[in-house]
């Protein structure tokens, strides 16, 4: 990778976005209660890729389709859902990408 096209994507990380994991914890009742324990807060690029095909229990709903990319770290690969605002997207995938600078980019739907 060439020093421009690192430039490239660290300029294009200017979106402050908060990593999620997603845990359930059993209640006194029985009933499994989820948390999202953070995993990081990072700067990130976001690009939408449109309409995604998501299933929800048992029905299916076209959602927005989101790919965030930022900075590899190991314990990224956790990442359940990933916070931008007001909203929380589901990570459907990820895939780590680069030879010498090496990025995340999570390929996320709308929750």
């Amino acid at each position: 990778m060439t020093g421009g096209m690192t430039k490239g994507v660290a300029g294009s990380m200017r979106h402050r976005v908060t990593l999620l994991d997603q845990n359930f914890t059993q209640g006194a009742g029985g009933r499994m209660t989820p948390t999202l324990p953070i995993i990081a807060d990072v700067w990130a690029s976001i690009s939408e890729c449109g309409a995604a095909t998501v299933q929800h229990a048992d029905h299916q709903f076209l959602g927005r389709s989101v790919v965030f990319e930022t900075w590899f770290q190991s314990e990224y690969a956790a990442t359940k859902i990933i916070e931008f605002g007001s909203l929380r997207y589901k990570v459907q995938s990820f895939r780590k990408k680069g030879l010498v600078t090496l990025t995340i980019e999570f390929q996320t739907v709308i929750s």
